[in-house]
């Protein structure tokens, strides 16, 4: 499979329809017609996520659970050298299963697995950009405490040298 297509991959390893060309941005897929499972390069799995949770960042609840997809039995023939292809597990989460081909570096994911995948991806960016926001909140809390620790020393001192020469005096 090359950046923008297939070339020399064989037909959908689930039911032998011809797999099309498709760009999801600028991330090349091979997809089937008749089952819409998509073949794609495992570089190209992280553009391809980002590409489709964009839409839903903005109203995504990242608590949200998410239920497991059943995993498709049997085992799947890699399309671009026909050895077989072993289960993945979307981040090791029991949710998503896949197939990956390690030696070509493909994958076959139904289009039910990638949206559910981009809806991981969605939480987890959500979640990400929430600690974020927390952590700045909270670093800007502590500045504030320290500043105010700082110029309480600051009056401290300041008080101090003052009121120390009226004592000795």
């Amino acid at each position: 499979m090359s950046d923008s297509g297939s070339g020399g991959v064989s037909g959908c390893p689930r039911c032998g329809q011809t797999l099309e060309r498709r760009q999801l941005q600028a991330v090349g897929l091979e997809e089937c017609g008749a089952c819409k499972a998509l073949l794609v390069k495992q570089s190209a799995l992280m553009p391809a996520l980002e590409a489709l949770s964009a839409a839903v960042l903005e109203s995504f609840d990242p608590d949200a659970k998410l239920l497991a997809l059943p995993d498709r039995a049997g085992s799947t023939a890699c399309p671009g050298c026909s050895g077989a292809m072993e289960k993945a597990d979307y981040c090791g989460a029991k949710l998503v299963f896949f197939d990956r081909c390690n030696r070509c570096t493909l994958l076959w994911i139904g289009s039910e697995e990638l949206g559910a995948m981009s809806l991981m991806w969605a939480r987890m960016e959500k979640r990400i950009a929430r600690t974020r926001a927390q952590t700045e909140e909270n670093l800007s809390g502590m500045n504030a405490l320290v500043d105010a620790g700082h110029l309480r020393r600051v009056v401290e001192n300041s008080l101090a040298r003052v009121a120390l020469p009226m004592v000795l005096g």
